[in-house]
This record gives structure tokens, sequence and C-alpha cells, in this order.
């Protein structure tokens, strides 16, 4: 039996989630963060043979919750 890991990164696209209070000079929202942290667990997961799935892995809108919930299900 294999695991595979749903790993959701929430905001993208024109929904940016929150800022940073460095957002003015690094340009950087929430949905930079939780990509780039999201990628980093996945590499990780993967290098011990645990496969993942992720809901979005460029800058894009994911959808809403439902519509995540759905992709990850079929991945199964």
């Amino acid at each position: 039996m294999s695991i595979i890991i749903g790993l959701d990164a929430g905001h993208g696209g024109s929904s940016s989630g929150t800022y940073s209070i460095n957002s003015a000079k690094d340009g950087l929202f929430e949905k930079d963060y939780a990509l780039d942290l999201t990628k980093k667990v996945s590499e990780r997961l993967n290098e011990h043979g645990i496969e993942t799935v992720l809901t979005r892995s460029t800058d894009k809108n994911p959808g809403d919750v439902s519509e995540r919930a759905k992709m990850l299900i079929k991945a199964k």
C-alpha cells in the first residue's frame, strides 16, 4: 500500500491572501510563502518515497475548497 499525501497551498492567482510586513519591499504575499513551503514539503516527502499531490504548483487560483478536495480525492 503506497502513501499519497495531498498538499494544498491555498491562495493563488488574483487571490493573494494576506501580505507580509515586507511586501512593499519584497512584493511577497501569503500565496507566495504558502506555495514555496508546499513545494519544499512535497520534495522532502518525495525523497522518502511518499507520493504527493499538490492542488497548485504555480501561481494560479486553485478554485474553491470543495473543488480542491474533489481533486485530491480523485488522486487516491
